[in-house]
């Protein structure tokens, strides 16, 4: 090919790319909330006026990403963390999710070989294939980045997707066969913003940086720590050649004729998936990120790990009286306005409970949440709703450990209410969405019920229809108020077994006096 054939092969390449990325941009509808019980209020991508694009993201899944052991690398030796994946399209009950970085380090084929994405080793790594879906007859059904990353209950909620392999358009390159997989590459074209490259950067994790699956630490020491930058990674569209899949650059351009299929430890992955919504799958909302680089919501939380206690402390006062208690996620529930519409309630997305613990033994923990959760009467006819059912996974649940339930456990004694000096430890503030039922039931509610709630206890009075609660300054009615006071917050408290979940995980510390420490990304 003469160099004046090379320009011109080159202009049409950057006219093509233009026109196929500004045709895949943003979904229909962007920036529209998703009502009702489709979507969980979760929001289609959207772009300002600036050219900023912001997207919802989600958690689910876990996979190796920082160094939780503290060894100096990260590798399959540290705990797995909950995956933050970016919602690309919402549509009712199906959330189309690409990672929030990259995730891994793979040769997009085990061999450098003509292959398509039906026959590369990459698609059968992604999903767990056998020897026999793969042109190198390699078997992944015991090692794949899905049988890592998910629990059985997970991979049941992630649909089937019809993946559409198209021909090279200027090479010529043959796409292959369509294919049925759960976990994917993006092609060619996926929703991003046109000419504005940072869109499609992507950065590293730790995990990544430091090697992943396949680059050893002698190279790396080479090439220098790359964590939180963006490194090129694979699309699963063919190239110039069946040799070549295409692939986003560093700076988010997109090399159209590609990289070398396998011999390279430089191109990352970063699956995509379509997550049914409605599933008991352990997802929850993960706050937003956005092209210039600003992030809402809360830090990826770490994870638990696999020794008993696993690193949580009891409760502690210091000589300033100032108790500490440590924190957990466990489960998800309504808090937040996620869906902007300027008001906390159902038709938002769930997000992590935080826990405060009360005492722990070795695998067993006592918890009560951080907060007031709900509002409920004490006593209801009507009973067609559960927090347990909407709060927890089926996994979650059985790890709830059934308690009996004595006078001498409840909340009056774990945080010594009755003593003044100690008040500070019995406040709860109330989240967005159980604020929003109280003043909806109680609209005369005054300005400090906003930061604290009164909150039941479980301990009956003298009367069996009063019921003792605390106050907005921690102070226990030991004579209680009627069983069917509506204005009452829900402040539930549970046993949970840690060796049986892998849905809980640390969320830092809170004080009597105020302070949080949450805990680090």
């Amino acid at each position: 090919m003469t160099c004046q054939q090379n320009r011109k092969m080159r202009k049409r390449l950057a006219v093509f790319l233009i026109l196929a990325l500004i045709a895949g941009i943003l979904p229909a509808g962007k920036g529209v909330p998703v009502s009702g019980a489709g979507g969980r209020g979760l929001k289609n991508p959207r772009k300002d006026s600036d050219g900023v694009v912001t997207w919802d993201c989600v958690y689910f899944g876990n996979y190796w990403q920082s160094d939780t052991n503290g060894d100096g690398e990260a590798d399959k030796k540290d705990a797995k963390q909950p995956v933050k994946w970016r919602v690309l399209s919402v549509d009712g009950d199906d959330a189309f999710l690409v990672t929030d970085q990259n995730i891994d380090v793979q040769s997009y084929n085990s061999e450098t070989a003509d292959v398509t994405w039906e026959t590369c080793t990459m698609r059968s790594w992604l999903n767990g294939y056998g020897r026999e879906a793969n042109a190198e007859g390699e078997d992944y059904t015991k090692d794949s980045f899905i049988g890592n990353a998910f629990s059985p209950l997970q991979y049941s909620a992630i649909y089937t997707t019809k993946v559409v392999n198209e021909d090279n358009p200027d090479f010529g390159t043959e796409g292959g066969n369509n294919t049925l997989d759960k976990v994917f590459l993006l092609a060619f074209g996926f929703p991003s913003s046109g000419e504005d490259t940072v869109v499609r950067e992507s950065k590293n994790t730790e995990y990544v940086s430091d090697g992943g699956e396949i680059r050893d630490s002698e190279e790396e020491d080479e090439e220098g720590e790359s964590a939180g930058l963006s490194d090129p990674w694979w699309l699963r569209s063919p190239g110039g050649s069946s040799e070549y899949p295409i692939s986003v650059g560093i700076g988010g351009d997109v090399d159209k004729y590609g990289q070398a299929t396998s011999g390279n430890s430089f191109t990352m992955v970063r699956p995509a998936l379509h997550l049914k919504l409605s599933s008991d799958s352990a997802w929850s909302y993960a706050g937003t990120v956005s092209s210039d680089g600003k992030t809402t919501g809360e830090a990826t939380p770490r994870p638990a790990s696999e020794e008993a206690g696993s690193g949580l402390d009891n409760p502690r006062t210091d000589s300033d009286g100032v108790t500490t208690w440590d924190c957990v996620y466990f489960g998800n529930y309504w808090q937040s306005d996620t869906n902007s519409d300027g008001k906390a309630d159902e038709k938002d997305a769930r997000q992590s409970v935080k826990w405060r613990v009360l005492s722990v033994d070795g695998d067993h923990v006592f918890l009560v949440t951080d907060q007031n959760i709900d509002v409920q009467k004490y006593n209801s006819k009507d009973t067609t709703d559960s927090f347990v059912n909407n709060a927890f996974t089926s996994a979650e649940r059985s790890a709830i450990m059934t308690a009996k339930v004595a006078d001498e456990e409840d909340a009056v004694n774990n945080f010594s209410l009755s003593s003044t000096d100690n008040a500070a430890a019995g406040e709860s503030k109330n989240t967005e969405y159980a604020n929003t039922k109280v003043q909806e039931a109680w609209t005369s509610v005054s300005g400090d019920c906003k930061k604290n709630a009164v909150w039941w206890l479980q301990s009956p009075d003298n009367y069996s229809y009063f019921v003792p609660f605390v106050d907005l300054i921690a102070f226990v009615y030991q004579f209680g108020s009627y069983v069917s006071d509506h204005y009452v917050t829900v402040r539930p408290a549970l046993h949970l077994n840690l060796s049986s979940v892998s849905g809980w995980s640390h969320a830092g510390t809170v004080s009597s006096d105020g302070k949080v420490a949450e805990q680090d990304a």
